[in-house]
């Protein structure tokens, strides 16, 4: 509630309201599959509001529908797969 004092001391008071507006965004998250030949994948986000997308090997992105691969995922890994193939050095 407000009060307001007047210069000839006569008074006045109003209210105001304040609502929250604490509705869950809806996140929604798909991806897909990484193997020998399909290296990348995009990411697919929705909802209404700001994105943020983390994963493995410190990745970030803002990106609503960030594409990512495997070398920067597992950098380690990917390099361990490919000197154990055999017939390969």
């Amino acid at each position: 509630m407000l009060t307001v004092t007047g210069a000839n001391g006569c008074t006045s008071q109003a209210n105001a309201e304040v609502d929250v507006d604490d509705e869950a965004p809806g996140a929604q998250a798909t991806g897909g599959t990484l193997t020998c030949t399909n290296t990348c994948v995009t990411l697919s986000g929705s909802g209404n509001g700001d994105y943020s997308w983390t994963g493995p090997n410190n990745y970030t992105s803002n990106e609503q529908n960030p594409t990512v691969c495997a070398r920067a995922l597992y950098p380690h890994r990917h390099r361990r797969e490919r000197l154990h193939q055999p017939g390969k050095r």
